[in-house]
């Protein structure tokens, strides 16, 4: 019995050519997919890292801004209370100044807020995503707040501080220092300080056509005790600490009045504290708006507005101060900060509102 065998390899067919395009051509479009799948991850990926990001940056300046307007900026000096010809103690807040009535209130003794526009408002941006105008204020308008602040602690960390750095100017640090606080030879200490919010105009940037400015937060300690009063030999500290044009450290006393104030200009960049100010960076708009009554105002929102012109305005509370705009009473503050990414092109805005 003859038995017939069949080798398989001669009975199986190959894949066609046909068959192969068509295997390579799907390979590659799923190939293309999942890679376009990938992209769009990285990208999304990306651009919720930029928003956390910023949102991280603006909630520092945020918290940072917030402690700075929400302390006391007015303090009994020399035993007087804190008005002229005010009668009752206690703590005395920016709505309390009521420069609308006639006569109008007597500015406070010692330390002073000012609100300064240079310009009013950009309020042709059209609406947000709640129907409401929007409006901003970039480095060019020149909104700022300069205020005095306080601090109530004991300990260096919890005190306004500056390091004294000219050995000429070192007499400046025992009549800063609060008694109770321990510090060395070249840290002055104060609860009290001056405090300017501006977006610096000497240093803009141009990236993506956007133009941005780095938010600067200058801080100089004054002193508390006007018994104290110390005249600085040199203006070596003047970026440190604030002084009269006469190199003498402002009192509360002494920075009530307007003239007498450091100018709020941030560290030259060619000085080795260069970068100490600066809040957050690429910054596309500083917007500050009080609520206010007195005279009537249009705003946007019904609420908060620019400052009465004419061009540049403030608001200051500052003995001796003649400016217009003190026929108001300011209430509250909104004070809008938009920051911008230059990587993903995108912008991101905080509006915080403190009552006064």
């Amino acid at each position: 019995m003859k038995i017939q065998t069949t080798r398989l390899s001669q009975n199986r067919r190959g894949f066609t050519l046909v068959e192969l395009l068509v295997a390579a051509a799907l390979s590659i479009l799923i190939m293309a997919v999942i890679s376009t799948a990938f992209q769009t991850g990285l990208a999304t990926l990306s651009t919720l890292k930029s928003l956390g990001d910023m949102a991280e940056r603006l909630k520092t300046a945020d918290t940072l801004l917030r402690s700075d307007l929400e302390a006391e900026h007015f303090a009994t000096v020399d035993g007087a209370v804190g008005t002229v010809g005010d009668g009752s103690p206690g703590a005395l807040h920016v709505s309390d100044l009521r420069y609308n009535l006639v006569p109008p209130s007597a500015n406070p003794l010692g330390g002073y807020f000012q609100i300064f526009q240079g310009m009013g408002s950009n309020s042709g941006e059209g609406n947000d995503a709640d129907g409401l105008l929007s409006s901003s204020a970039d480095g060019t308008r020149g909104h700022r707040i300069s205020i005095t602040g306080k601090r109530n602690g004991k300990t260096p960390d919890q005190l306004f501080t500056a390091q004294i750095t000219n050995p000429a100017d070192l007499g400046i640090v025992s009549a800063m220092n609060v008694s109770d606080v321990t510090t060395n030879a070249s840290t002055a200490n104060s609860r009290w300080a001056q405090v300017d919010w501006f977006l610096d105009q000497s240093r803009p940037a141009v990236v993506n056509g956007v133009t941005t400015w780095p938010l600067i937060r200058r801080v100089r300690p004054i002193i508390e005790d006007s018994s104290k009063i110390v005249t600085l030999t040199s203006n070596a500290s003047a970026e440190l600490v604030s002084m009269t044009p006469t190199n003498q450290v402002n009192t509360l006393r002494t920075i009530a009045i307007p003239a007498n104030r450091a100018p709020a200009t941030s560290i030259p960049i060619s000085d080795a504290r260069h970068g100490d100010d600066i809040v957050i960076t690429n910054v596309t708009s500083f917007e500050v708006r009080p609520m206010y009554s007195g005279i009537a105002y249009t705003s946007p929102d019904g609420v908060f507005a620019d400052l009465p012109g004419p061009f540049p305005a403030q608001f200051d509370t500052g003995l001796g101060s003649t400016i217009v705009n003190n026929r108001i009473r300011v209430i509250a503050v909104q004070v809008k900060i938009r920051v911008y990414d230059s990587k993903n092109k995108l912008s991101r805005q905080t509006t915080l509102v403190v009552k006064l």
